[in-house]
């Protein structure tokens, strides 16, 4: 017998959850000095693929060159580990709170 799914737990304050994002910004550049982003993880990401398929054109590229060009490797910065970060707690944020389900959300026709 299956058990009936769990209710999820409320949302937060919409007021309570910007001021501890507000906190996690300003620790954030406190303790690192840099603050709270997932474009450039995303666009290392991006340019560690390209540099995979055809590192030539990143070389010659100069928005990806950047990133990538050279000996150097796009992943070995922090970004990435936010990234990755980002996506593991939304997991478990979801997991632990009854939200995480597999679906097809569709339009009304």
């Amino acid at each position: 017998m299956s058990k009936p799914p769990r209710t999820p737990a409320p949302y937060w304050n919409p007021y309570v959850g910007g001021v501890a994002l507000g906190l996690v910004l300003f620790l954030s550049i406190f303790i690192s000095g840099n603050g709270l982003g997932a474009s450039g993880g995303i666009g290392r990401f991006n340019a560690a693929l390209a540099d995979l398929i055809d590192p030539s054109f990143v070389d010659k590229n100069p928005c990806l060159s950047h990133f990538a060009g050279g000996p150097a490797n796009p992943l070995a910065n922090r970004m990435i580990w936010m990234l990755a970060g980002v996506a593991v707690g939304g997991f478990f944020s979801g997991w632990l709170s009854g939200r995480l389900k597999l679906e097809t959300i569709r339009g009304p026709r």
